[in-house]
């Protein structure tokens, strides 16, 4: 059957290429955050991890250097990525990992098998995150834990604020629902997890802050993606917007904050 990505389809990207690199840059912004993050949750270097939407492999790679006693299995519908992802792993010479096609709904992956389950930025694309926390859950062993690390756009602030920012944002935001995803998933995750049978559901925020990673940066990571979000005919628009909320660069002592999402549950 067909696979339902929702909100993500990278093999509809025009500049494959471009989206590929800002997939990099976002990794490796986020290693440190990450990192941490693993290990408040209890990501430990023996499991068996599942990279659930792993696109290239960057995290995947980065999880399996992590967990270098276990083993990293990435899983993603889009060939194209799985493709990149398998060259990733042949230039770095990582052996403990492996990257596969597959459907987050019916993945051909062998139930209750994984220590840990890790969903970066994926939840706030799917039309069915319900379905998708079922599914997980028969993939974890018992004991196992998911990982969802997302976003809430309520969670984003950028001050001054450029006077077209809200509605790049909003308009964005209302593109990817339409399409199936929800730029509002952050605060939902708890509900779902205990929703889906998961016992200990919790959910913590963390911040990225411009102050920490550079002001163009955290532009880059939080706005330049959502032009790929829009219909062709708003694009104009948005370009415009774009460049006026990067004026931003230009005004001494802006400040910008982003609101990172960690749920947890276990099997």
């Amino acid at each position: 059957h067909d696979i339902d990505t929702g909100s993500y389809v990278f093999d509809s990207y025009e500049k494959q290429d471009v989206e590929l690199n800002m997939l990099e840059r976002q990794a490796s912004v986020a290693l440190q955050l990450e990192q941490s993050i693993w290990r408040d949750v209890g990501l430990k270097q023996d499991m068996n991890v599942l990279d659930m939407g792993c696109g290239s492999g960057i995290t995947s790679l980065f999880l399996a250097e992590y967990v270098h006693d276990g083993f990293v299995t990435g899983i993603d519908p889009s060939e194209t990525l799985i493709d990149k992802a398998d060259e990733l792993k042949r230039t770095r010479g990582c052996r403990n990992i492996r990257f596969t096609t597959g459907d987050i709904y019916t993945p051909c992956l062998a139930e209750g098998s994984f220590d840990f389950i890790y969903c970066r930025l994926l939840f706030q694309h799917l039309r069915e995150p319900i379905s998708a926390l079922k599914s997980i859950y028969r993939l974890l062993a018992p004991g196992g834990t998911v990982c969802i690390v997302d976003i809430d756009d309520a969670c984003f602030f950028l001050y001054p604020e450029p006077k077209t920012l809200g509605d790049l944002v909003a308009r964005s935001a209302r593109s990817q629902q339409a399409d199936g995803g929800d730029r509002f998933i952050g605060r939902k995750l708890s509900f779902y997890l205990n929703s889906s049978g998961y016992k200990d559901a919790a959910t913590t925020i963390k911040n990225i802050y411009s102050d920490d990673i550079g002001l163009d940066m955290f532009l880059t990571s939080v706005l330049d993606f959502r032009i790929e979000r829009l219909p062709e005919h708003e694009c104009a628009t948005a370009r415009n917007e774009l460049a006026i909320a990067y004026e931003a660069l230009n005004t001494p002592h802006t400040w910008g904050s982003l609101g990172i999402f960690i749920a947890t549950g276990k099997k």
